[in-house]
């Protein structure tokens, strides 16, 4: 049914993000992994689950952060007629969404993208704007029209073509460039808010994880200084922490319920 694909270069987040995607689907899967680090933590935990006979393939790997550009790869070699990006700073995800996705691309014809709601806290930069940028299309199935991006976006089939042709960059909003794609298409791409992810992005939830440093150079490299001085300059206490990882378990608690 779904085809997973992310790129990964977190270690901690990575291992929380995949068996994530194992314990919540319960449909036909794979899970399709660009490797942008070298990091032997992150290819104990793919072997592991490799394993365990898990439908994990790494498709491409770099030493180094290539953005965007793995997604192309991965989506070449899905195989479902559902294709998820995931945003590797997604850590969390609520049961049934695939399901929920086919359900809708089902009911409306015209719907070709659909984007998971993001689980906001006060340290967290990663979601989407406000509701009220929004319009409503579905209120019964949480659809709403307005501003997307690829923190976690599933894409049906009609729109695979465009997705292999677009030329990927380092840097690249490949949600909104779908979104934009699908109306140009005649086609939709909406926000569902009873798809719920939660997205640990941000200077304190990289030092929660212990990649502050790392992913204030790997901002740097991509240009943006002032965004990895303010990863550098965070400095947050053990009780900060440690209120951040009774956050995750509570949410955590939250999407199994």
């Amino acid at each position: 049914m779904i085809s997973y694909c992310v790129c990964l270069s977190r270690p901690a987040q990575a291992s929380m993000l995949l068996r994530e995607l194992v314990e919540k689907t319960k449909v036909p899967y794979e899970i399709l992994v660009w490797m942008n680090t070298s990091d032997q933590r992150l290819v104990d935990t793919i072997e592991t689950m490799r394993a365990e006979l898990i439908p994990i393939r790494v498709v491409g790997s770099t030493p180094c952060d290539m953005g965007m550009q793995g997604f192309r790869v991965l989506f070449e070699q899905a195989k479902y007629d559902m294709i998820a990006q995931v945003d590797e700073h997604v850590i969390m995800m609520s049961p049934g969404i695939p399901e929920k996705a086919a359900a809708i691309f089902k009911k409306y014809k015209d719907v070709k993208m659909l984007v998971a709601d993001v689980v906001q806290d006060k340290y967290t930069d990663g979601g989407r704007p406000p509701l009220d940028q929004y319009k409503s299309f579905d209120e019964s199935n949480g659809l709403y029209d307005g501003p997307v991006d690829g923190w976690f976006a599933i894409y049906d089939k009609a729109l695979f073509p465009a997705m292999y042709d677009v030329t990927y960059e380092r840097s690249f909003f490949l949600g909104s460039w779908a979104r934009g794609k699908a109306i140009s298409m005649k086609y939709r791409g909406l926000l569902c808010t009873q798809m719920k992810v939660f997205h640990a992005y941000g200077p304190a939830y990289a030092e929660t994880f212990g990649s502050r440093v790392e992913e204030a150079g790997r901002i740097r490299y991509f240009g943006n200084h002032p965004l990895a001085d303010l990863y550098m300059s965070c400095v947050i206490s053990a009780d900060n922490i440690r209120e951040m990882r009774l956050n995750i378990d509570q949410v955590r608690q939250k999407f199994q319920a």
